[in-house]
């Protein structure tokens, strides 16, 4: 059996509905609400120009040979381990995160294609 806390609250002068030991007690003597701001005029807004964003990568199309490539490696075994993904990365071009993106994405489309056809 769980053991209680054998605290009780006691009513304080100003009959407040929080006790004594609140984790925030500035937000009790803090007489605006913190939840009467609207959300735009919160600081952490996504317009806000002391967060900057990362600027976006264009997307790379994969060539018809290294996607040939791909391919076929991906028939003969859908997960290649590191040592095979660094080869294939080495041999196409391309980083052995984007190799290992590529299979996982073979995997969910060809899952998807597995589900339809039953």
């Amino acid at each position: 059996m769980a053991k209680f806390s054998s605290r009780t609250r006691t009513p304080s002068s100003d009959s407040s509905p929080i006790s004594s030991d609140f984790c925030f007690p500035e937000l009790l003597n803090d007489k605006s609400s913190v939840f009467s701001q609207s959300p735009t005029s919160s600081p952490t807004s996504p317009n806000d120009d002391t967060h900057t964003q990362k600027p976006t990568r264009k997307r790379q199309n994969i060539s018809p040979e290294t996607k040939e490539l791909l391919e076929s490696v991906f028939f003969v075994k859908r997960n290649p381990n590191l040592r095979e993904r660094k080869a294939l990365a080495e041999r196409c071009g391309l980083s052995v995160v984007q190799v290992r993106i590529w299979f996982a994405n073979k995997r969910a489309r060809c899952k998807g294609v597995d589900r339809s056809a039953e």
